[in-house]
């Protein structure tokens, strides 16, 4: 009979290879096979010191492999940000929005500078039930497909002056912006939309727990493709959001491991949450966009750059912070040869169309064009791609304005383009229309366009005169 402390002390040590013989399993059933060596190497290096008498656990042993299988996979010593490894940290992740959490000893400890941060990158086999279901979903609402090959993925990273600026951008907002509410509104009934849709449509099962559900991103994956489950660290563990509640925030994370790293095949370091994100930015509409840049990339990175966690925030960064995902999601839908036929038909029937990118109209508000952005074409040479190149001139324009929509009449002879800023509030388009000498503008509830002139403003004259029906 083994001593109490020898029994115990054997016990461990076959709980720490049982676990690492699933990892090593669910990286060679992701296709992850240099990941799988390397835990089955550091398994039986871990089994040789034990047999010997030493009683170390599975981190003492990494910086013993580390020159062997390099950076990808062996864990940084403390004093490197917690995203640099997947052993000594809950599994190093710095997903903020995933729920994830860091040990108290490494969180404060980071090193922004530390070279091998940056270098560090992982990729593993996308899941095909994540990524086709991306597809089917922007299909379904009539977005480009998030995985046309537009975006390489597996080798997307980030740079240190990328994060940097981001951080303090972020870090620079309110903790809420009433006036931004609007995009926070958008990106929940998105969510809400997309939750529906993978747990309904797709078969996922989601579930929020009370503890860190996944010791790295293998764990997740596997439970993804082999049960249909994706675990959530529940919101009221991790503390709540200045908006969301706690059962919609918990869809949010489960959405965004799902379409942002299980379709992409990029884990929680600080390069696979850039992947997350330009891929995840995809299936939310422009007004939306803004609010998740913010719950991802925003929050990220102020972890990143000063190694701690930072406030939840009802805010949005400027555009320039934003404008990648936007660029993407412009880009995708420009080339995209059903979203060129959609804007044709939307020509054909109703003489126009109101777009932005992939996204339709709002469905409510006012339309004001702005000056300087007119151009006339013969009608008989409109084309779907006459169209797209027209809103490549002027992405600009629209990526540092999230209110901003390409448009387009028809009057025969001639076709009409322009760029018009979308208003929820009457009075505040009527002073944009008078100051930019714009004779009318458009409602979208009514289809018809007032006059600025006949407009007299809060408690003046009942009601306007609508001047013409929009084609």
């Amino acid at each position: 009979m083994l001593a109490p402390w020898r029994e115990a002390s054997e016990m461990n040590m076959q709980r720490q290879v049982n676990k690492a013989n699933q990892r090593a399993q669910d990286a060679r059933r992701a296709g992850d096979h240099d990941r799988a060596d390397y835990v089955e190497h550091l398994r039986d290096l871990m089994v040789q010191k034990h047999s010997e008498g030493h009683q170390r656990g599975w981190s003492d042993y990494e910086p013993m492999v580390h020159e062997e299988f390099g950076d990808r996979h062996a864990a940084a010593p403390d004093g490197r940000h917690p995203d640099l490894h997947h052993s000594l940290a809950t599994h190093g992740s710095v997903h903020t929005t995933g729920g994830r959490v860091l040990p108290i000893r490494v969180a404060a400890s980071a090193n922004f500078h530390d070279p091998a941060g940056w270098k560090f990158h992982t990729a593993f086999q996308p899941s095909q039930h994540a990524l086709q279901g991306a597809r089917a979903y922007n299909n379904l609402v009539g977005l480009p497909d998030p995985h046309s090959g537009a975006v390489d993925y597996h080798g997307t990273m980030r740079d240190q002056k990328s994060v940097a600026d981001v951080a303090k951008a972020y870090d620079g907002l309110p903790n809420i912006d009433q006036s931004h509410l609007r995009h926070f509104t958008a990106m929940r009934d998105e969510v809400n939309k997309q939750h529906d849709f993978m747990t309904k449509k797709l078969g996922i099962k989601t579930q929020s727990v009370d503890h860190d559900p996944y010791s790295d991103v293998h764990e997740m994956l596997a439970d993804v493709n082999n049960n249909k489950t994706l675990k959530v660290m529940g919101t009221n563990v991790t503390g709540g959001h200045p908006f969301f509640s706690d059962e919609e925030n918990d869809k949010f994370r489960a959405v965004h491991d799902f379409f942002g790293h299980a379709a992409t095949g990029r884990s929680f370091d600080r390069h696979g949450e850039q992947a997350a994100y330009l891929a995840h930015s995809q299936m939310f509409s422009p007004h939306a966009l803004p609010a998740l840049a913010s719950e991802t990339k925003g929050q990220n990175s102020s972890l990143i750059y000063n190694g701690q966690f930072g406030p939840q925030k009802l805010a949005v960064m400027s555009p320039e912070h934003y404008a990648d995902g936007a660029a993407f999601h412009r880009t995708a839908a420009a080339v995209d040869d059903e979203w060129q036929r959609s804007v044709m038909k939307d020509v054909d029937e109703t003489g126009g169309f109101t777009r932005r990118g992939p996204s339709g109209a709002p469905p409510t508000g006012f339309m004001v064009s702005i000056p300087g952005a007119e151009k006339t074409q013969p009608l008989t040479e409109v084309s779907g791609p006459s169209i797209a190149e027209y809103g490549q001139e002027h992405a600009h324009q629209m990526d540092e304005d999230p209110d901003l929509y390409q448009g387009g009449w028809a009057d025969d002879p001639h076709f009409f383009h322009d760029l018009s800023r979308h208003h929820t509030d009457m009075w505040d388009a009527v002073d944009e229309a008078r100051a930019g000498d714009q004779d009318a503008f458009y409602h979208l509830d009514s289809g018809v366009a007032p006059y600025t002139h006949e407009l007299t403003g809060p408690g003046g004259e009942h009601g306007f005169w609508m001047a013409r029906t929009q084609r």
